[in-house]
C-alpha cells in the first residue's frame, strides 16, 4: 500500500507539475516558446501458471503501473525539442528482485528519450540527443501501449532484446515522394553504440550493453534504415548498423553487425467489413569472436556469438460494421522466437530481468476492446516454450492503456 501511495502521489505531483507547466507557456508573453505535455499511462493484472515448473510457483498479482509523460517544446517552425520520461512500478521477477532501475519502494524511472530537433526541410530533420535507433521498427514505432495491439513486446524484440532501444548521438531522418504515389523514408545515425561484455564471470561474458550514456572506444555505431511504400497500404523495408564493441587493447577490434528486415500491411476490406493489420520483422546480431575471463583467470572464446528473433502479427478489427459495440472490437495473434549463441543459454541476464535467457518460441493472442482511439483494454493470453525441452509457461493478462 505504501508503494501505491507513493506511486499515485507522484503521479499528482507530475500532474500538477505538467498543468502548471502547460499555463506558464500559455501565458508567456514572449510568444517564442510553445509546448505541449501529452503521454500515456496503463496497469493490469497478470497470472502466470508455472504449473509443473520446479521451484516456480504460480504468480497472480496486479502488475506494473505507469505513467510517461512525453513533452514537446517548439522554440520555431524549425527547431523544436521531444523528452519522454517512464514512471512505473517495478515488477517482481523471480528471485526476489524488481526490474527496471528501481528507485525507492518498487518505483522504477527510465529517461526514454530527449533530443533536439532542427528541420532542414520538407525531406529532412536532424536529431541531436537520445533517441529510439533505427535498428528494426518496433521499438521505434509500435512498443507504446496504444499502438501495441498485444500485451507485451515480441521475445528478442526491443527493450530486454537483442537490439537496443534507444541510444544516444545523432540521427538524419525523412522522407521523399518516388512516384506514382510511392512513398521512401530513411534513417541514419551515429550512435555510441553496445559495449561487448568480457570479464563478467557470473553471466553475461559476450552479450552487448545497450543504452548506456559513455561510450567505452573512440569508434561510433553506424546504422542506416530504409522503407519503401509502393502503395499507402503496404511497406517493407531493412536497416544496417556496424560498430566496435571491444573496450581494450585486446578487444579494440571487436564488432558487431546488426541487421534485418521488416515488413507491414494495413488495409480495409470490404468483403470481411473490416481492417486487417500485419506486422513482422526479423533482427540478427553477428558479435566477433572475443575473448572471455573467467573466475579462475582461465580465458575462453564463442565459435559462433550470433543471436536472431523474429515474429508476425496478424490483427482484425471490424471498422465497417454497423453495431457499435462489436466495432470497437479487435482480435489479435502473434508468434515470436529468439536464438541466442549455445554458451549463451541459460547464462545471460536479458536486459530488465532476473531470470537466465534461453532459447524459446511465444504465442499469444488478444483480444482488445477500444474504449477511444487512444484508450484501449487488452485480454491476452500468451505461451512461451523454451527449445530445450522445458515446460511452457503459460500467462494471462488483462491491460488498459489510454494516451494522454
Amino acid at each position: 500500500m505504501k508503494t501505491l501511495n507513493t506511486f499515485v502521489t507522484t503521479g499528482l505531483l507530475l500532474m500538477g507539475a505538467a498543468a502548471f507547466a502547460q499555463d506558464s507557456i500559455r501565458s508567456s508573453t514572449s510568444g517564442d516558446l510553445k509546448g505541449v505535455i501529452t503521454g500515456d499511462v496503463f496497469f493490469g493484472f497478470k497470472f502466470v501458471n508455472n504449473k509443473g515448473i520446479p521451484n516456480r510457483p504460480n504468480v497472480s498479482t496486479f502488475t506494473t503501473v505507469g505513467y510517461n509523460p512525453v513533452v514537446l517544446y517548439k522554440l520555431s517552425d524549425k527547431f523544436f525539442f521531444e523528452g519522454e520520461v517512464e514512471f512505473q512500478t517495478s515488477e517482481w521477477q523471480e528471485g526476489g528482485s524488481t526490474s527496471g532501475n528501481a528507485v525507492g519502494e518498487g518505483l522504477a524511472v527510465e529517461l526514454e528519450y530527449a533530443n533536439l530537433n532542427y528541420v532542414i526541410n520538407k525531406y529532412m530533420l536532424v536529431k541531436f540527443g537520445i533517441f529510439f535507433t533505427p535498428y528494426g521498427v518496433f521499438e521505434d514505432w509500435y512498443h507504446q501501449r496504444i499502438t501495441n495491439r498485444m500485451t507485451s513486446r515480441p521475445p528478442g524484440i526491443g527493450h530486454g532484446g537483442i537490439e537496443p532501444g534507444a541510444d544516444e548521438g545523432v540521427q538524419v531522418n525523412g522522407g521523399f515522394p518516388l512516384g506514382g504515389g510511392a512513398k521512401l523514408h530513411y534513417a541514419v545515425a551515429l550512435l555510441n553504440g553496445g559495449k561487448l561484455v568480457t570479464d563478467d564471470p557470473g553471466n553475461n561474458n559476450g552479450s552487448l550493453e545497450y543504452e548506456s550514456i559513455i561510450d567505452n572506444n573512440v569508434n561510433k555505431a553506424v546504422v542506416g534504415r530504409i522503407g519503401i511504400l509502393p502503395v499507402p497500404w503496404l511497406e517493407f523495408g531493412g536497416w544496417y548498423g556496424s560498430s566496435k564493441v571491444g573496450k581494450d587493447v585486446i578487444q579494440n577490434n571487436i564488432g558487431a553487425i546488426h541487421s534485418g528486415i521488416y515488413f507491414s500491411i494495413i488495409k480495409s476490406i470490404d468483403p470481411i467489413k473490416g481492417t486487417v493489420c500485419f506486422r513482422s520483422q526479423y533482427s540478427k546480431l553477428a558479435v566477433d569472436n572475443a575473448v572471455f575471463r573467467q573466475t579462475d583467470s582461465t580465458t575462453y572464446t564463442f565459435k559462433n556469438n550470433n543471436s536472431k528473433a523474429y515474429y508476425a502479427q496478424l490483427s482484425y478489427r471490424p471498422t465497417m460494421l454497423k453495431n457499435k459495440f462489436v466495432r470497437r472490437c479487435e482480435i489479435a495473434a502473434r508468434y515470436g522466437s529468439i536464438t541466442l549463441p549455445d554458451p549463451a543459454q541459460g547464462k545471460w541476464i536479458m536486459p530488465g530481468t532476473t531470470s537466465a535467457a534461453s532459447n524459446k518460441t511465444q504465442w499469444a493472442v488478444s483480444l482488445d476492446y477500444w474504449l477511444k482511439w487512444n484508450a484501449v483494454i487488452k485480454f491476452s493470453y500468451e505461451q512461451n516454450h523454451p527449445k530445450k525441452g522445458a515446460l511452457p509457461r503459460a500467462t494471462w493478462i488483462i491491460q488498459a492503456a489510454m494516451g494522454l
